[in-house]
């Protein structure tokens, strides 16, 4: 719902009898909440994102890299890191061949 902006017309329906407007769907953009928070310590993240991803634009990941970025400009490849992987489309890390090291490598370092 939030990857497609889709949110606002379910939970906000045109036949609300409220008639109250409904939020800015980019009230709940990832990218808008990290900014919006600089005084809240962020967790190490790790983004993967296939580069012809057709259900989630790869734009969504990189917005939320270029927030990364503006917040924690220091912690690029070790707080927080970003991999868009060449060819893939969504959900391809579905597949028991993908070995995923990046992540997994993260992962051994912060859990």
């Amino acid at each position: 719902m939030l990857q497609n902006a889709s949110l606002n017309s379910l939970l906000f329906p045109s036949s609300d009898p409220s008639n109250s407007p409904p939020p800015e769907a980019d009230t709940y953009a990832i990218s808008a909440l990290i900014l919006a928070s600089p005084s809240q310590s962020l967790p190490p993240t790790y983004i993967v994102h296939g580069s012809i991803d057709d259900k989630v634009e790869p734009a969504q990941s990189r917005d939320v890299i270029a927030a990364l970025k503006a917040r924690d400009p220091e912690g690029e490849g070790d707080r927080w890191v970003y991999e868009e992987v060449e060819g893939k489309n969504h959900t391809y890390d579905f597949d028991e061949r993908e070995e995923m090291k990046g992540l997994y490598a993260f992962l051994q370092k912060w859990l």
